[in-house]
């Protein structure tokens, strides 16, 4: 008997420490160019980032549709990735220092809206994403049609490229605050390259630890049940 219940509590212990490291999800930038924020950028108090020459600025990756940039693009294995799918992702607007209304959408199943500028700081929005891979999200300068022949938003997309355009260019950036939590920064292509013009931040949101406690005590009761009917655990 107590053999027994050292048994059931080390499958539980096993299938617990199983059922967390499978549910830990992680965010990783892959590519891009490292930076330095420019000296006008002003989110600070909203991103926590400083400007200028200071170690979490350098730390800033790049993804650029300016043609006459060394910047590389976004594609689907160059940019914001995510490990450990299925997961949800919480998306929090931290602020624009933009003059035109930008806007954040997921592309995870069609076109979800999630901020424009005009939304409060500190609003959040949980998406499910079902694979790994690109973050399916994107920026979108909404107020800034360009018109030559026709008349078109520019997009920064994740998983598909970035807009880029006669006069300017849109460019993301992201910065790695851990392993599972980025903020990405949205340059609208209009003169300047400060990455203010909007910026969020994207997080795994951890499953609840009675979720996981739940799973592990089903798979470990499982086990104990397998064992009994082949006759390996005394009754």
């Amino acid at each position: 008997m107590f053999r027994n219940i050292i048994f059931a509590v080390t499958v539980g212990a096993l299938t617990f420490t199983a059922a967390s490291v499978g549910q830990a999800a992680t965010l990783t930038v892959v590519g891009g160019e490292a930076t330095s924020l420019a000296s006008n950028f002003d989110l600070q108090a909203e991103t926590g980032l400083s400007n200028g020459s200071s170690s979490t600025a350098s730390d800033v990756q790049v993804f650029d549709g300016k043609w006459w940039t060394s910047a590389p693009n976004t594609t689907s294995s160059n940019s914001l990735q995510l490990s450990g799918a299925p997961a949800s992702l919480r998306f929090t607007y931290l602020g624009s220092e933009a003059g035109s209304v930008n806007k954040t959408f997921s592309s995870e199943s069609g076109s979800l809206l999630l901020f424009d500028t005009n939304s409060l700081v500190g609003t959040s929005v949980t998406v499910a994403t079902g694979s790994d891979g690109a973050v399916p999200f994107y920026f979108e300068n909404a107020s800034g049609q360009h018109c030559i022949l026709f008349c078109s938003d520019e997009q920064a997309s994740n998983d598909d490229g970035i807009d880029g355009w006669l006069f300017g260019g849109l460019s993301l950036a992201f910065f790695q605050e851990n392993a599972s939590s980025v903020i990405a920064l949205f340059g609208d292509g209009f003169g300047d390259s400060d990455f203010d013009d909007m910026a969020i931040r994207i997080s795994v949101v951890p499953l609840p630890p009675s979720m996981l406690l739940f799973g592990a005590a089903l798979i470990g009761l499982g086990v104990i049940s397998r064992r009994r009917k082949n006759g390996t655990i005394a009754q």
